[in-house]
């Protein structure tokens, strides 16, 4: 009794301490969010002087998509939480232009502001001698005077979190704009003051005083080239996961039913060997979400004809089909679906992954494009002497580079090509411009003031071109500026960015866009001793680089092995000849129905799909299976891939798209099976049922393999390769033999033709087998005989022993 008191009353404390210390927690917890919440509220507007500013690494960064979207969202939020913005200015003036420009002002603050003033200031007469200069006063840390007072406007006082919009406007025939007499990049200052004296913010950005009516104006041009990627994963809609999943989806059910095969000559009884038809049909479905992007490129070009679209060579065969690159000035033809040459190289993969394009180089190279340059991007790690070995390897002779490729010692700008000797022979390297390309392609420098908003970046831009202008005016340059790389996503927003970043340059006097082919006959910048120096240098891998090397060889060896079991697939599993050379008079097998499919209900999904395919369309079947993987493949091997593999959790739709193909065709063979059967002699049959719900024959087997530990002495006979032909079913018997009373467990597995297994991921069937031996088989019977001999014999040896007893007896007795 005593025991149980105690053990109620501890209990009782125990639970009280329990909940006391509960309660305790969620007071500290309540505590501390309330004093975050308080330091959160109570951070006000920070004063000018106390912003830390990062400086430029000197090289263009990587533009993936993702990481761009993460790096526009993060800018997006750190606008947001500027005081000053600029939202639109004029970037350029003449004596007869005029100057405008629309400033946000932001209270930031958990205060109510005063009245104040918008205040800008200028310099006409100061020049820009050096780009660290121009970099200073970006970042705010030049204490270039600006003693010119352009105007001053009213700013209203503004609520805690609310903004307004001022706009101010100079007439051109103002005298604070008749003083900007020389021309070149001009420091601009905005001041927003209040009245109380409380707040004092300050945005710099620049204003560039054009050469057309002055001194300078018979100057040659700087030439610029603009380079505008256009492939699928320049394409929001050809890499965003869902949509690549919805995608393979869709193309499993084309495949499986075997429509939609995209042939290009749909007349009947003609002959063909090669991969045209299935090539040409799936890439033309493959790449149908560019459409939206290629369109919208159309922007660019009219902005300014001599801006050089470099395609996507997976593109050019569909583009080529339709429209003459559909409106797009194609100047360069580049690697298939944004395959990262460069770090296949430096993993020293790219040999093996070249085959896997060589369908599309080849399409690519009978086209009108045939004769079009092609050029390389850079992806995740820079161009090292492997890395132009590999491109070389696959029919580059050009590459652009952004990064290594340039002179540090050097700040001038000079032709942006230079040619560098690969294995005997010539190798061209454009290296991009990296602050323009940087500034083009949407992303600040280095700086959270001059660049804090488009119309700040278009400022810089427009600057930083005239600043090189005047550091070699009478040198002949052609400068190559890219509006992005493979991995670039293209937004609508970012085309109306370049196409307006273009419009602008397209005004500066000083400046001529011109076409890819100018850059490539330029003379070289660089010697080749010189350019060797910077291919090693390329070889010495950041840790980030090395990070991109490492999951690059963990996707390539994921994507050759799908790549592989689709191969063991069409090779050891279907009954078909891939370069079947048989005249196409039918797409669908009419023996022993009476019925066909002609190739035009074929391709427009209507075939009859209880039917087989004939002989040249499962050849073409097969073909548009080995294309869908290999394109999957190289799209897994891109930039975009190598960066999404490494911050999304090893996660990639490409590798997930080609894992459900996988998967799919060998599911598309099924067995069924009795989960269990109890044998009661020696000798018994398993029913098993094999389903085809491919549009071809395929040829499988079965092999059974026992999952029990123990050993069991019941056995179950595998079965040979059968034939099971397109959407039929099939039973075949497997022999079970037992020599013992058991119970086994036995997995039921497919076969190939070359009697390997399917993927534990496929039909794989589990049967309990029990076996009772009973005297109903050839055992039993032979025990049988055994016992009726054996009990004759006993009786025989009872009745001559009972003999021998009684003859005993009486011999006794006599």
């Amino acid at each position: 009794m005593f025991t149980s008191f105690f053990t109620h009353h501890t209990t009782r404390a125990a639970t009280w301490v329990k909940h006391s210390v509960s309660a305790l927690t969620s007071i500290i917890i309540a505590v501390v969010l309330c004093v975050s919440g308080i330091a959160g509220v109570s951070t006000g507007i920070m004063p000018h002087s106390s912003r830390n500013f990062s400086s430029f690494s000197g090289s263009i960064p990587s533009a993936y998509a993702a990481e761009k979207e993460s790096d526009s969202q993060s800018q997006q939020t750190k606008r947001k939480k500027q005081p000053l913005v600029l939202s639109q200015s004029t970037s350029i003036i003449s004596h007869d232009s005029g100057y405008s420009a629309t400033f946000t002002v932001t209270n930031t603050g958990n205060k109510d502001t005063n009245e104040g003033t918008l205040s800008v200031f200028a310099n006409p007469d100061f020049t820009f001698r050096t780009s660290d200069q121009l970099r200073d006063w970006a970042t705010a840390q030049s204490a270039i005077p600006t003693p010119s007072l352009l105007t001053n406007t009213h700013v209203p006082s503004l609520k805690a979190g609310s903004s307004t919009r001022v706009t101010i406007s100079i007439p051109a025939d103002a005298p604070e704009l008749a003083a900007f007499t020389t021309w070149g990049a001009k420091p601009l200052r905005a001041r927003w003051s209040t009245d109380d004296g409380n707040i004092s913010e300050e945005l710099h950005t620049f204003v560039t005083r054009t050469n057309a009516d002055t001194d300078s104006a018979q100057l040659p041009q700087i030439k610029f080239v603009i380079a505008v990627p256009a492939g699928t994963t320049n394409s929001e809609q050809c890499t965003n996961s869902k949509n690549v999943q919805s995608q393979a989806k869709s193309f499993l059910s084309d495949i499986l039913a075997g429509n939609n095969l995209g042939y290009t000559n749909t007349s009947e009884n003609t002959a063909s060997t090669d991969n045209s038809g299935a090539l040409l049909g799936t890439l033309s479905a493959f790449t149908r979400c560019t459409t939206s992007t290629l369109t919208s490129l159309r922007d660019i070009q009219t902005a300014n004809s001599n801006v050089s679209f470099i395609m996507d060579s997976a593109l050019t065969p569909s583009v080529a089909a339709t429209s003459s690159g559909n409106g797009l000035n194609v100047s360069a033809i580049s690697q298939p679906f944004g395959e990262d040459i460069s770090t296949l190289g430096s993993a020293k993969l790219s040999d093996e992954a070249a085959s896997w394009s060589t369908d599309i180089s080849a399409s690519s190279a009978s086209s009108s494009f045939s004769a079009t340059p092609r050029i390389a991007w850079q992806g995740a790690t820079g161009w090292s002497e492997e890395a132009l070995k590999a491109a070389q390897k696959q029919g580059y002779s050009t590459v652009i580079a952004t990064d290594h490729y340039y002179s540090t010692s050097d700040s001038a700008v000079h032709n942006s090509v230079s040619h560098i000797a690969i294995n005997g022979s010539n190798m061209t390297v454009l290296t991009a411009q990296k602050e323009l390309s940087t500034l083009l392609q949407g992303t600040a420098t280095d700086s959270y003031t001059a660049e804090t908003s488009e119309a700040g970046l278009l400022n810089r831009f427009i600057a930083q071109t005239a600043f090189y202008e005047t550091q070699a005016p009478y040198e002949d340059r052609t400068v190559l500026i890219t509006a992005g790389n493979s991995s670039t996503s293209l937004t609508r927003s970012a085309v109306a960015r370049i196409a307006n970043f273009i419009s602008t340059l397209n005004t500066a006097s000083w400046a001529h866009i011109v076409g890819m082919s100018d850059l490539l006959n330029a003379s070289s910048a660089l010697d080749d001793e010189d350019m060797h120096t910077f291919a090693q240098k390329a070889s010495h891998f950041t840790d980030d680089e090395k990070k991109s090397i490492s999951a690059l060889s963990k996707i390539f060896v994921s994507a050759q092995s799908q790549r592989n079991q689709i191969n063991s697939f069409i090779n050891d599993v279907t009954e078909i000849n891939v370069n079947s050379d048989a005249n196409r008079t039918s797409s669908h097998s009419s023996e022993g129905t009476g019925r066909s499919s002609s190739a035009q209900d074929l391709a427009k999904g209507q075939a009859d799909k209880s039917k087989q395919l004939a002989a040249f369309d499962s050849s073409q079947w097969a073909k548009q299976l080995l294309s869908l993987t290999n394109f999957y493949a190289l799209q897994s091997l891109s930039a975009h891939s190598i960066h999404r593999y490494i911050t999304s959790s090893s996660s990639v739709a490409p590798l997930i798209a080609q894992k459900l193909l996988v998967d799919s065709l060998y599911s598309a063979v099924k067995l069924s099976a009795p989960s269990s059967l109890h044998v009661v002699s020696e000798s018994a049959t398993i029913p098993v049922m094999i389903s085809n719900d491919l549009p071809v024959p395929v040829k499988v087997g079965v092999s059974p393999q026992s999952t029990s530990s123990v050993h069991s002495e019941v056995t179950v006979a595998g079965h040979e390769a059968n034939v099971i032909d397109a959407h039929t079913d099939q039973q075949i018997t497997l022999s079970v033999h037992a020599i013992s009373g058991w119970s086994t467990d036995f997995k039921l597995y497919l076969t190939t033709k070359a009697n390997s297994r399917f993927p534990e991921t496929s039909s794989v069937e589990k049967v309990r087998i029990t076996s009772k031996i009973t005297i109903l088989d050839n055992a039993g019977y032979i025990i049988f005989v055994l016992a009726i001999l054996l009990a004759i014999v006993g009786a025989h040896r009872q009745i001559a022993r009972y003999k021998s007893k009684k003859d005993t007896h009486r011999n006794r007795e006599d």
